[in-house]
């Protein structure tokens, strides 16, 4: 293999490591918002079977549905296609290469005999450029900035929990 191939399956890898930091986050952010609605819908389910409204086999399927729903949500956002060469541009706009990781990656797709010396220049230029690069600093993975309300309906939730609704049996 030669070294301009190394050098742009390095870029590829990069690449991918910050696609999917990209989409990690992106399912941490999609995730904590579906989690607020599941919450208030299984706070509500277990206010209505405390109640006495629902039955015990239609209130656990509710909060079950309500899990497998959250779980659906951050794995289609997981899934959600990112646009072309994303983690290269992710790079590029972080250590403000001005799109050379994407031209690379782009140029280097095509045959050699189709490459201009130009594309050539240009996918040397970028494997020079990428010895350095780290996709953790490009792309940081934070904590979700929504996470305070589904803290708050989960501690609504584990109270509704505890309580206890007593049958006064004449």
């Amino acid at each position: 293999m030669k070294s301009q191939e190394q050098g742009v399956l390095r870029i590829v890898a990069l690449a991918r490591r910050a696609e999917g930091r990209t989409r990690f986050s992106r399912s941490l952010e999609v995730s904590a918002r579906a989690l607020v609605a599941a919450l208030c819908v299984s706070i509500i389910d277990v206010a209505m079977r405390k109640v006495g409204l629902f039955g015990e086999l239609i209130a656990r399927g509710v909060l079950v549905a309500s899990l497998i729903s959250v779980l659906c949500v951050a794995t289609l956002a997981w899934a959600w296609p990112l646009p072309e060469y994303s983690g290269a541009r992710a790079l590029d706009r972080f250590y403000d290469l001005h799109d050379a990781l994407a031209n690379a990656l782009a140029f280097s797709v095509q045959s050699p005999s189709e490459r201009t010396p130009f594309m050539e220049a240009a996918i040397e230029d970028a494997i020079l450029l990428a010895r350095d690069l780290r996709p953790a600093a490009a792309v940081p993975i934070g904590f979700p900035s929504s996470l305070v309300a589904p803290a708050m309906l989960a501690t609504v939730f584990a109270a509704l929990l505890t309580f206890e609704v007593r049958r006064h049996v004449p």
